[in-house]
């Protein structure tokens, strides 16, 4: 096992300063059974070639994503769940602009009312399940909704409606690849849902991520306490006055203590003081 300080024998540069091989076999290209569940069972595969730098890469991938609370994923989010991902808040003052993740301490909700891990299906074709759909709807600071971009995904069909288009995208497809694109997914859209991101940029780094499988009618999810539970594609996203799928994201200026999508939503916050269980 050879450390190099970041250049691979194929001159090569990712991942940057952990490059470790045993002769041409990379960390990254082993398929490891753990990350993988046997309903899906994707196969590693070459990213797609758009400029970067792990393009042209066999990486291999993962089924399971990790929670980000009821909001989007990505960048100039309010922080809601256990794995916030980047906080852009106000960068005239120390410690802005930092990767997000909390403590067990952070928990107010409690660990058996929270979810950390749920999973997610590789896409094996661009329109395929568990893929992302392109839309301008999708915006860092959250001023849609997520009724407003929910239509753009054929539940029935398993598929994204046109004009709006759809990628294969790197969703799932790395597992040493921390990004919440990647490996992210809120608690706003019901599990199977579609997966969305900035219609201006292919591989934006926010996005609104569904948690998906190939189980029928929903997902597994683990919650802090570590307890797997099966959570169904109808569960409640919330309803009533200023609760449901039709309330605005909550960003960095509107960002309410409870989430308003339900007991889906209320189990992806760590301290929204919600008393929700399944």
């Amino acid at each position: 096992m050879i450390f190099n300080g970041g250049a691979n024998p194929d001159g090569s540069t990712f991942p940057p300063n952990a490059s470790i091989w045993r002769g041409n076999t990379y960390p990254w290209r082993e398929q490891l059974s753990p990350y993988i569940c046997p309903s899906d069972n994707p196969q590693p595969r070459i990213s797609p070639t758009d400029g970067d730098p792990g393009a042209n890469r066999l990486n291999a991938p993962l089924n399971y994503c990790f929670c980000v609370g009821d909001t989007s994923v990505g960048w100039h989010i309010a922080v809601r769940g256990l794995f916030a991902g980047w906080d852009e808040g106000d960068l005239s003052k120390p410690g802005a602009g930092r990767s997000m993740w909390q403590s067990f301490g952070s928990v107010a909700d409690g660990t058996s009312n929270t979810i950390a891990v749920s999973e997610m299906v590789v896409p094996r074709t661009a329109n395929a399940k568990g893929g992302v759909g392109i839309t301008p709807l999708v915006t860092p600071d959250g001023t849609n909704s997520p009724a407003e971009i929910a239509p753009l995904y054929n539940r029935a069909t398993r598929s994204y409606t046109q004009p709006n288009a759809a990628e294969m995208f790197v969703r799932g497809s790395q597992w040493y690849h921390g990004i919440n694109y990647n490996m992210g997914f809120s608690t706003t859209l019901p599990p199977n849902s579609g997966s969305f991101n900035d219609g201006g940029d292919t591989r934006s780094t926010w996005g609104l991520m569904a948690a998906s499988s190939n189980h029928t009618g929903g997902v597994n999810a683990a919650l802090l306490d570590g307890s797997v539970q099966f959570i169904s594609d109808t569960i409640s996203t919330g309803s009533g006055v200023d609760q449901g799928l039709a309330m605005p994201l909550p960003n960095l200026t509107t960002s309410p203590a409870r989430s308003p999508y339900g007991i889906w939503g209320g189990l992806g916050t760590i301290s929204g003081g919600e008393s929700v269980s399944l």
